[in-house]
């Protein structure tokens, strides 16, 4: 018995061929093509029909993948013979709306982060903080150009949010119909 969520594959048995079953997450965890895989070794297979060398071997979910198929009068045949099980769930709308919805806020970042880099932005914000403190009267030029200096920047990042939020509403009215075709808007600069 197989743990919950495993494939537990299929195999032929000489008397009753029977279709090799790999389910895509295995596939998937491979560090190799397994199609291209099966497909050499399978040419490997009909390659040593004619010589007297050993048979060539592989890793049994690829020697499974092929069969034997004699024919009469004739050199045997190999052909592949597996058939992949989908295991790997298919995301709902909601969780590819949410996919896409993560995708803006990193690019939403990104831009953000190309205006002022986050730690100058925190600095600049305890230097805000200080003048903020002090009576309008007390206020230096040095402190009057950094409030300046920040409300430019906030201009600057208010575009950058309202194109995000706007990408995000056109994310929440997108269908199954039109999700797939759905490419974001490049960020203002």
């Amino acid at each position: 018995m197989s743990a919950p969520g495993t494939m537990t594959p299929v195999f032929k048995t000489e008397d009753n061929s029977m279709t090799f079953q790999i389910a895509r997450s295995v596939i998937n965890g491979l560090g190799y093509d397994y199609a291209g895989a099966v497909e050499a070794f399978r040419q490997a297979k009909l390659a040593h029909r004619f010589t007297g060398d050993i048979a060539p071997s592989a890793p049994a979910i690829i020697e499974h993948a092929v069969t034997r198929v004699p024919i009469p009068g004739q050199a045997d045949d190999f052909v592949t013979d597996y058939d992949v099980i989908e295991d790997i769930p298919v995301p709902t709308l909601a969780e590819r709306k949410q996919a896409l919805v993560g995708a803006v806020r990193a690019m939403e970042a990104a831009a953000l982060a190309r205006i002022i880099s986050p730690a100058r932005e925190r600095l600049m914000g305890l230097d805000i903080n200080a003048v903020y403190v002090k009576p309008e009267a007390e206020r230096s030029d040095a402190d009057r150009a950094l409030l300046c200096r920040m409300s430019q920047l906030a201009a600057r990042k208010e575009v950058v949010y309202r194109h995000s939020a706007m990408l995000e509403v056109a994310v929440e009215e997108l269908t199954e119909a039109t999700i797939d075709g759905w490419k974001p808007a490049d960020f203002p600069r």
